[in-house]
């Protein structure tokens, strides 16, 4: 075998190699989107459930109850903050992730051309 048979095939594998970099960043970009629609309906049961304590509270007229209704609607408010923080912290995990895969099948890329 030459050495311009093996120049090809390494270039073949580089170029197989960046494929694979894309495959995944697209599989990334599924997750991410994933990622939002679960988050995104966990914060609107949660106001759903805010708003459905806002109304027991407004109805009710002993103070403990309500003062226990309140309670309820700030922990729901923190899960919601809490989601919306968990959401961005994961999609930076996977943005970051996909520039790497994106850099990866750059210079895979590159290689395969300089060499091919």
């Amino acid at each position: 075998m030459s050495l311009q048979d093996h120049l090809k095939i390494a270039s073949s594998e580089l170029m197989k190699a960046a494929d694979l970099a894309k495959q995944e960043i697209n599989s990334l970009r599924n997750d991410e989107s994933n990622l939002e629609k679960k988050i995104s309906q966990d914060i609107s049961r949660l106001t759903q459930q805010i708003q459905h304590r806002e109304q027991e509270v407004q109805a009710n007229d002993d103070p403990t109850l309500r003062s226990q209704g309140q309670t309820a609607i700030n922990y729901l408010v923190r899960q919601v903050a809490d989601a919306k923080n968990q959401l961005n912290q994961e999609k930076q995990l996977i943005q970051d992730a996909i520039r790497e895969r994106e850099n990866i099948a750059s210079t895979l890329n590159q290689q395969a051309k300089s060499i091919g």
